[in-house]
């Protein structure tokens, strides 16, 4: 060894032996994060890299996108684009149906929209699932080689339960138990004498013990008559093990687990006919139809089944009346004044304002001088979070179900700026053209059907939100005027108010508090 070349040092070869060691540390972090990033759905235009090959450069995924923080499916509506249509930034490519309303999904960058693979109209589809192929600028649809569906990251649940029962029919499967009875054997014929009395004592105790058959005239709950009409079955050839011989529901759901119930359509003639001493030999007796073979067969109707919307309803009210305690708090409300104020400003300009106007806004102002209604309650993190600006959700009617547009800080706008606000989010409502932020979030609602003659109703709470304010018909009423000398009688004009709250966010006395402070701007307004 060449004295002037000194040996390589014990810090020098650990410096070295760490470095590496990072580089392998850092490679295996990368290799990790790429592995976890193809947990999470891509956007819309990332790159995929599918199993087995890598998508072309030129044909990039397009995968159905997540239009609000709570979806997690929809439906394609209507393609806005064809295939092999240059299109460009901004350009509506699809109708989207979510759990909200119908929007248009916009084109991120310029291409030419390339090969689609959802048809319109189809089944949910789950966010983040492969819908089409967008290619570069002036490339030709017909000459990109696409990658098969079955590689498709949204694909591959399907392809394992596809494996499933291949693996299934592979298996030889057992064979079914033996129905057939033994031929009876030759017995010789016994005597009374021959059966000992214990055994036949012995005989009626088993029997007695053993659940009997149920008869027709024997007593049976509602739903298991409703039980019996659904599957068409006879309750005669169903073990009855409640008291009495009375048939019960359990009995029923077992005979149809085990299939040893007998289809009530299925009786034999003999047990309908006649005696063969009465019954010539050339005439067949008729089989007559069990009540419940005739109970069950129903007129004709449709099914329909409920688009996103409705069924985001449905499961939103099912778990604000099963978590949400409500308290409800009502009032009458006197309008004489507000019917002569609206009629005043009504006949005075293009203004024209309703009811509801008014009632928004008393409640905008009723929600500012009483704050602690203006909440949300977290359920998860068990707080409840005042908002700082009162933003007021009005409940409007359309063909798809119910939706909620937002006016947002209502108390700082006059009743001409909140109607125009009214009247053009329910446009849209109906048209189903809202976007997320225009009926997303909300602080407060009010759902007023007194154009529709209600008297007065009782609102369910729309979770996260704390409140919401039931609006009823204005009717006349006769009361009793004292503010003269003299008892008057009178009539005014009156809406019932109903408030639903949260009771675990709302106090009885805030809730009173509240309708007080509504009521004195609704009929001073």
């Amino acid at each position: 060894m060449d004295p002037r070349v000194s040996p390589p040092s014990r810090a020098s070869s650990s410096l070295a032996f760490s470095v590496a060691s990072v580089s392998r540390h850092a490679a295996r972090q990368s290799s990790s994060v790429t592995s976890m990033h193809g947990r999470f759905p891509p956007p819309i235009t990332q790159q995929i890299t599918y199993r087995g090959f890598a998508t072309s450069a030129k044909a990039r995924p397009l995968t159905f996108p997540a239009l609000s923080p709570t979806m997690t499916e929809g439906r394609i509506v209507k393609w806005l684009k064809k295939e092999g249509e240059a299109i460009k930034a901004g350009d509506a490519m699809f109708s989207v149906e979510t759990d909200k309303a119908t929007m248009d999904c916009e084109a991120t960058e310029d291409g030419v929209l390339g090969k689609i693979l959802v048809s319109q109209g189809e089944n949910m589809l789950p966010v983040g699932q492969v819908i089409a192929y967008v290619l570069d600028e002036g490339t030709d649809p017909k000459s990109v080689d696409y990658p098969k569906p079955d590689s498709s990251p949204t694909d591959k649940p399907a392809a394992q339960a596809d494996k499933k029962p291949t693996q299934q029919q592979q298996q030889p499967s057992p064979s079914p138990p033996s129905t057939q009875t033994p031929p009876p054997t030759k017995s010789a014929p016994s005597t009374p004498s021959s059966t000992p009395p214990s055994a036949v004592k012995s005989a009626d105790a088993s029997a007695s013990a053993s659940p009997s058959s149920h008869h027709d005239d024997a007593p049976m709950w509602p739903s298991v008559r409703r039980l019996l009409m659904e599957h068409n079955l006879d309750p005669s050839s169903i073990s009855a093990s409640g008291p009495k011989g009375v048939l019960l529901k359990g009995d029923v759901l077992q005979a149809l687990a085990h299939g040893s119930a007998r289809q009530a359509s299925s009786k034999t003639a003999s047990q309908k006919q006649p005696s063969s001493a009465t019954t010539s030999p050339d005439q067949k007796p008729a089989s007559t139809p069990s009540p419940y073979a005739r109970a069950s067969a129903l007129p004709p109707y449709e099914d329909i089944p409920n688009n996103n919307i409705r069924k985001v309803i449905a499961k939103r009210l099912t778990e604000s009346k099963t978590t949400i305690p409500h308290l409800y708090v009502a009032q009458e409300c006197e309008i004489d004044a507000l019917l002569a104020l609206r009629t005043r400003i009504n006949s005075g300009g293009s203004v024209k304002l309703s009811v509801n106007d008014f009632v928004i806004r008393a409640a905008a102002l009723a929600l500012r001088d009483v704050p602690s209604l203006n909440v949300y309650f977290v359920g998860g993190e068990e707080v409840s979070k005042q908002q700082k600006s009162v933003d007021i959700s009005i409940a409007v009617a359309t063909d798809k179900g119910l939706i909620t547009p937002i006016v947002k800080e209502a108390d700082k706008k006059t009743l001409g700026v909140i109607s125009d606000a009214v009247k053009g989010l329910a446009l849209k409502a109906k048209e189903g053209k809202l976007r997320p932020d225009e009926f997303q979030g909300g602080s407060f609602s009010i759902s007023n059907l007194g154009m529709f003659g209600i008297a007065g109703f009782s609102a369910v709470i729309n979770p996260p939100q704390a409140c919401i304010l039931a609006v009823g018909e204005g009717k006349k009423k006769l009361v009793l005027d004292t503010t003269g000398e003299s008892a008057k009688p009178r009539l005014k004009t009156v809406i019932e108010a109903t408030l639903s709250c949260d009771a675990r966010v709302v106090n009885e006395d805030d809730a009173a508090k509240f309708l007080e402070v509504f009521n004195h701007y609704l009929s001073s307004p």
